[in-house]
């Protein structure tokens, strides 16, 4: 007699998870290393905002106290809550830990699409010289090349825009782009 839960196939989850950590597994030291240290600052500041959160603030100068951080700027031309979060760890250590995660990752995929971008592109363009060779199609050698300049014009402009997201919307660039040339790099 079998029990058809243990007969039962994995879960695309289940699979997604095993295939990740294979991944992880097959990673270099260095690469380790970097992504269980962003793990751990994400963890640690999780952590302390959970600490942080928990130990009594003092009262604002203020009428309404420790509940009345708005975003009017007080008579110093600071924020009321600017003054408790300068004695605050846990968004240092999540704005790191986050910022490197988030590089490696998109730099992981994007060595992905790019080798599979590369791979079509490849094909299309040896059946585009193969076709032209036995005179089925004719190719406009000329017209190809405007048309590339333009596509590179655009790269141009598609990367600015990764570049103004990396500076501008993740809290630290610089381990933001560590974290796209550890997931761009293959070894």
């Amino acid at each position: 007699m079998t029990d058809p839960e243990r007969t039962k196939p994995p879960s695309h989850a289940a699979e997604n998870a095993r295939r990740m950590w294979e991944d992880v597994k097959a990673q270099p030291p260095w690469k380790k290393v970097a992504l269980v240290a962003s793990v751990l600052l994400i963890v640690v500041g999780f952590v302390l905002l959970g600490v942080e959160s928990s130990e009594p603030n003092p009262p604002a100068a203020g009428a309404g106290g420790a509940a009345a951080t708005g975003l009017v700027p007080t008579e110093d031309g600071g924020s009321p809550a600017a003054a408790a979060d300068e004695t605050q760890w846990a968004p240092v250590f999540l704005r790191f830990g986050f910022s490197f995660f988030i590089g490696f990752s998109l730099g992981a995929a994007l060595r992905t699409v790019l080798k599979i971008v590369v791979v079509f592109v490849g094909l299309f363009f040896l059946t585009q010289v193969a076709l032209a060779e036995f005179g089925f199609v004719e190719v406009h050698w000329a017209k190809i090349g405007e048309e590339f300049g333009g596509f590179f014009d655009r790269i141009g402009e598609e990367a600015d825009s990764v570049r103004k997201l990396l500076t501008g919307r993740l809290p630290s660039a610089g381990l933001a782009v560590l974290g796209l040339y550890a997931g761009l790099r293959r070894s």
